[in-house]
C-alpha cells in the first residue's frame, strides 16, 4: 500500500473532523482516485465511511430536531410581547 494512502488512513483516525465537507483531504483523495489500487480504494472508502457516517447521522438528527421545533412553533405560535413603547422584543 502506498505510504501516502497509509498517512491518510491514519489521519482519518486521528483527525476525522478534517474529512468533513469538501476540505483539502477530500479534494486530494477525489483528485487522485484514479491512481489507487483496488486495495487502497477499498481501505480509503471504508475508513472515509467510518469518519463520515457519524457526521451524516448528526446532520440528520439535527435537521429532524430543527424541523420538529419549527413545526411546534408553526402549530402553536406563542404571542409576541411588546415593551411599554410598543416595540417587539421577545417571545413569551
Amino acid at each position: 500500500m502506498n505510504k501516502c494512502v497509509k498517512i491518510l488512513l491514519e489521519r482519518m483516525k486521528t483527525n476525522p473532523e478534517e474529512f468533513g465537507g469538501s476540505g483539502k483531504w477530500v479534494y486530494i483523495m477525489h483528485s487522485f482516485k484514479d491512481i489507487f489500487t483496488e486495495e487502497e480504494a477499498k481501505a480509503l472508502g471504508k475508513q472515509y465511511r467510518e469518519v463520515r457516517l457519524p457526521m451524516f447521522e448528526k446532520e440528520v438528527m439535527g435537521a429532524l430536531l430543527t424541523d420538529e421545533d419549527q413545526l411546534e412553533l408553526d402549530l402553536n405560535p406563542k404571542p409576541m410581547s411588546k415593551t411599554t413603547t410598543g416595540k417587539l422584543f421577545n417571545y413569551t
